[in-house]
């Protein structure tokens, strides 16, 4: 394959990034992401491959290096339905970890009540559920 701008060498990268996320890499795809994205940092999918890294970061339990890795992402750019809902997804997860309950609660209900990504509606209204529950507010749970 030809490699004809940072773009298509961004494509490549973000494939590669997918691969080691889907083979439990995490670190790995970080490692790669990251690398890639401090010498390209105007790629047109760098939103897409950071947010791809946070969600796999939730999943694997590691907040802290997802808000790192969120911290740089421009969430002012144009962008498709299902790259907002993962963003707010991934606000919401932090909004939870910084103890900022009744506003993640809120958040993850949006997510699950908005969203049409089916990876996302399922844990946005359970984390809402248990939020909420948490706050004692048992008719929202």
């Amino acid at each position: 394959m030809l490699i004809r701008d940072v773009n298509d060498h961004a494509r490549l990268i973000e494939t590669e990034v997918t691969h080691l996320l889907n083979s439990n890499k995490i670190g790995d795809a970080v490692t790669t992401a990251e690398e890639f994205l401090d010498n390209n940092p105007k790629v047109h999918n760098a939103t897409s491959m950071r947010v791809s890294l946070c969600l796999a970061l939730i999943n694997a339990n590691n907040l802290k290096q997802c808000a790192e890795v969120f911290a740089s992402v421009n969430k002012q750019l144009p962008m498709n339905a299902s790259l907002k809902s993962s963003i707010r997804f991934i606000d919401a997860n932090l909004l939870q970890a910084d103890g900022k309950l009744q506003e993640a609660a809120e958040l993850f209900l949006r997510v699950g009540q908005t969203s049409n990504d089916k990876k996302l509606i399922v844990p946005s209204l359970y984390k809402a559920g248990v939020a909420f529950e948490r706050t004692q507010q048992f008719k929202s749970a």
